[in-house]
């Protein structure tokens, strides 16, 4: 159901408040009533308290109704209390199968006569309840709160010199049975905290999600929950360096199942490009293309830029066949994928074509960012020739599977070097978990590699490491490998700042033990024209 790992649900938060916003600009969005947006909102209610127990958070808070939605329109509040109401009468038999308590904060003499009747009788059957505890806030806002726990402190006689401490004070909010929140979620990409919690949020972890509240899913949750786990909570408290720098290992289950998800992947890539040469090396570059196009524009949807994905995602799959076989230019490449792309248009109703127009943009940048840019992995077996007639490998193939290893290697010693001594962060807010040493191990790593393969083929087979007259020697190895190391680190802090604005660690979970194809050719995106532009230089 979920992709945490041991570690993970150990530092899972205790109790986790959401803010679900954005019901009324999703069904807006869509050309529905606030109404059908409320309604899709109360089904995901069901699937996230689901995922949230089953998972293992034991306290979940949801804001449902503010003391601001009063002011809404009358037929839209009646339509809310109506769904809370049925929400409670249908999800009952739940609550009593899961053992789970609910609770109730906010003033409840300001919701309709029903609605309040259906609230209060759940309290009371689920009281006894004591696995799990959901907690709805209605009619509910933090100042009101706070004011009526003054009120109610005031109210009791005591000595006129009696201190007041937090703790004290906390048993007269209406949160007095509940820790305080770990971590706060907010839907729609608001940040701010709208009335809610404000004393009990003193020291929560905020996560903001662009998704609107009925298609913040359970993969968005987890996505929340993961971050989470990253974080770093010293509630205003200096460590020492010694736990500055721990971080959580990954389980050993999870280390072994990258380890054999990459020894398989790598074994396949390699068998089929061993029988198939350059044919075998651009089908393979096709499919993990058109995946990673598809992550790409599930990506972008999560941002609110949703793309024409079956159009885009059918354009994607020729640009690369297409170079290969009638050995286009990468401007002709890219006029082709968006001539088929803007011309689909017409196979839509013409009430459609707008909503498709308007989604062109995101498909163009899918195309561009992923199809175009790897598409020059063809243009350097074309540009560097073909195999000879005894079937040897040829310079541009090789090529390409050196620019691919050396980009690889960029990773593997970035994170190697990084694990071992890393300390100086190098991009807290795109990427955490890279570090300057990384970067640095990741350099050295791809230049000794990239000397160390012409080094050995000029040994061992000269005809493939060289290109016309020209000899590929270990020094320029080890200086075109740091330029392709650094493209290969900025494509990878791109995909890390897309991932991070959608709220996602992973861009998906095709790859057992290793995330989505993304994940896996980030760092190949830049790396293929950078290569393709070296072998033009080494040209001139």
């Amino acid at each position: 159901m979920h992709d945490l790992t041991p570690d993970d649900i150990e530092r899972l938060p205790r109790h986790v408040a959401i803010i679900m916003d954005g019901n009324g600009r999703w069904a807006q969005s869509r050309g529905k009533p606030r109404l059908f947006g409320h309604r899709n909102g109360v089904e995901n209610v069901r699937s996230i308290v689901n995922t949230a127990f089953k998972i293992g958070v034991p306290y979940l808070t949801l804001y449902a109704f503010s003391t601001e939605n009063q002011n809404r329109p009358g037929e839209e509040k009646s339509g809310l209390m109506r769904l809370l109401e049925e929400f409670l009468k249908r999800e009952l038999k739940t609550l009593m199968g899961d053992s789970i308590r609910l609770r109730a904060i906010g003033d409840l003499g300001g919701l309709p006569g029903f609605a309040r009747k259906a609230v209060e009788e759940t309290i009371e059957k689920t009281r006894e309840n004591n696995k799990w505890n959901l907690t709805l806030a209605l009619n509910y806002g933090s100042r009101q709160e706070v004011l009526r726990a003054i009120q109610a402190y005031a109210s009791e006689d005591r000595p006129p010199d009696t201190e007041l401490d937090w703790p004290e004070f906390s048993g007269y909010l209406e949160t007095r049975d509940l820790p305080d929140p770990d971590l706060i979620i907010r839907t729609s990409g608001e940040f701010r905290l709208s009335n809610f919690l404000l004393l009990q949020a003193a020291y929560a972890e905020i996560f903001v999600s662009p998704l609107h509240w009925p298609e913040f899913g359970k993969e968005a949750f987890v996505d929340a929950l993961k971050d989470y786990t990253r974080r770093e909570r010293r509630f205003g408290k200096n460590q020492c360096p010694a736990q500055l720098f721990t971080r959580t290992r990954p389980s050993l289950k999870h280390m072994i199942l990258r380890t054999l998800s990459t020894l398989f992947l790598w074994s396949l890539i390699g068998g089929v490009v061993y029988s198939l040469k350059e044919v075998g090396a651009m089908w393979i570059l096709n499919l993990c293309a058109t995946l990673t196009l598809f992550e790409i524009y599930t990506i972008l949807g999560r941002l609110g830029y949703a793309a024409n994905r079956v159009s885009g995602l059918i354009t994607g799959g020729c640009m690369i066949p297409i170079s290969f076989y009638f050995e286009g230019s990468g401007i002709d490449v890219l006029a082709i994928g968006a001539l088929l792309s803007s011309s689909a248009c017409v196979l839509f109703p013409q009430a459609q074509r707008g909503m498709y127009i308007k989604r062109l943009m995101p498909t163009f940048f899918g195309l561009l960012f992923v199809s175009f840019l790897l598409h020059y992995f063809v243009r350097i077996i074309q540009f560097a020739g073909t195999p000879s007639d005894d079937g040897t490998l040829g310079f541009g193939l090789f090529f390409c599977l050196w620019v691919v290893i050396v980009a690889k290697f960029s990773d593997i010693g970035a994170l190697l070097v990084g694990k071992a001594i890393g300390r100086t962060k190098m991009a807290p807010s795109i990427s955490p978990g890279k570090t300057v040493e990384g970067l640095v191990g990741g350099f050295g790593a791809s230049a000794g590699i990239g000397a160390l393969i012409p080094w050995l083929l000029i040994n061992q087979f000269p005809e493939i490491a060289s290109f016309g007259d020209w000899v590929f020697t270990p020094s320029q190895g080890a200086i075109w490998g740091s330029l392709i190391a650094l493209s290969a680190v900025i494509g990878d802090l791109i995909a890390s700042v897309l991932k991070r604005l959608a709220g996602m660690k992973d861009s998906g979970g095709t790859i057992p033990g290793i995330g989505g194809l993304l994940d896996l050719t980030d760092s190949l995106i830049l790396a293929a024209p950078t290569g393709y532009f070296i072998l033009r230089f080494i040209q001139s």
